[in-house]
C-alpha cells in the first residue's frame, strides 16, 4: 500500500513447488507507485517561480548479490501571483496540488533459482524492500513551500518450469 517515505519493509513470495515439476527460470517484476503533494504560498508581493525536484529510488534485495531498482527522479515548477492576504495554499498565491505518477516497473530473471525452491508444501521467501526520497525545493524570498511523498510496491513472482509427467500425461 501506499505510504510515506522514507520507509525499510519485506515482500514475501510463495515459493516453488517442485512436486510441480523441473523449474527453468525465476521471473520478479516490480510495480513502484508514488504519489506526491506540493503545497506553497508566496509571502512576497512580487509574482514568483518555484521549482521542486524530487530524487530517490526503490530497492529489492534478492538472494545472493541480485538487486532489483527502480530509480525515482522528478521535477515540476510553476508559478505563483504576489501574496493575496490568505496564507491558505490556494489562490492566486497559492497551490496545493496532489499528483499520483504513473507506476514505473523493473523486472529481473533470477540466477540463483535454487533459493526459490520449496523444501516443504506453503513455504515462502522473503526479500526486503526499501523506498528513499530526497526532495530539493526553491522559491524566492519569503516562501512557504512543502512536499509530501508517498510510495507502494507490487511485487510478482513467476515460475518456469517444466511439468511432472506421470503415467497418465502432464499434470
Amino acid at each position: 500500500p501506499l505510504q510515506s517515505t522514507d520507509w525499510n519493509s519485506s515482500v514475501t513470495l510463495p515459493k516453488f513447488d517442485p512436486a510441480l515439476g523441473a523449474l527453468n527460470e525465476v521471473n520478479i517484476d516490480c510495480g513502484l507507485n508514488l504519489s506526491e503533494g506540493i503545497y506553497a504560498e508566496n509571502l512576497n508581493n512580487n509574482s514568483i517561480k518555484y521549482m521542486a525536484n524530487i530524487s530517490g529510488g526503490f530497492l529489492l534485495e534478492l538472494p545472493g548479490s541480485e538487486k532489483l531498482s527502480i530509480i525515482i527522479n522528478r521535477s515540476s515548477n510553476g508559478s505563483l501571483e504576489g501574496f493575496d492576504g490568505n496564507m491558505d495554499y490556494s489562490g492566486p498565491s497559492g497551490i496545493n496540488a496532489s499528483v499520483s505518477n504513473p507506476s514505473e516497473h523493473a523486472n529481473i530473471n533470477v540466477t540463483a533459482i535454487e533459493d526459490f525452491v520449496a523444501g516443504e508444501p506453503g513455504e515462502n521467501i522473503t526479500l526486503p524492500a526499501s523506498v528513499f526520497v530526497s526532495s530539493l525545493l526553491s522559491a524566492p524570498g519569503s516562501t512557504s513551500i512543502g512536499i509530501s511523498m508517498k510510495a507502494g510496491v507490487d511485487v510478482c513472482v513467476r515460475y518456469s518450469y517444466d511439468p511432472t509427467v506421470n503415467g497418465q500425461g502432464v499434470s
